[in-house]
């Protein structure tokens, strides 16, 4: 099944930032496969879950990590996810 995403999911990926537009799944026994565009070259790429990480995201306190790297993000409280989007509300106030 081929699923078109409704907004563009910002990954890293062996070849670079890209943005996700799609999602292709065969099914229980296969990995989901990432339709990708990376954001330098313009290259349409298809890459398996292992292959890509959500790119970093200040708001939400995701940190980059690298593709070959297992380790995600998990918010430990409540705490770990208001206060980054706090801060970024006082910037903009404050800046905008």
């Amino acid at each position: 099944m081929l699923t078109q995403l409704t907004m563009p999911i910002p990954l890293s990926t062996p070849k670079g930032n890209a943005w996700a537009v799609a999602i292709i799944d065969y099914g229980p026994h296969w990995d989901l496969l990432w339709v990708t565009f990376v954001k330098e070259t313009g290259e349409c790429w298809t890459f398996n879950n292992k292959d890509i990480r959500q790119e970093e995201n200040y708001t939400f306190g995701l940190k980059s990590s690298s593709p070959a790297n297992a380790n995600s993000y998990q918010a430990n409280n409540y705490k770990d996810i208001v206060e980054p989007i706090k801060k970024t509300k006082n910037y903009i106030n404050n800046n905008i």
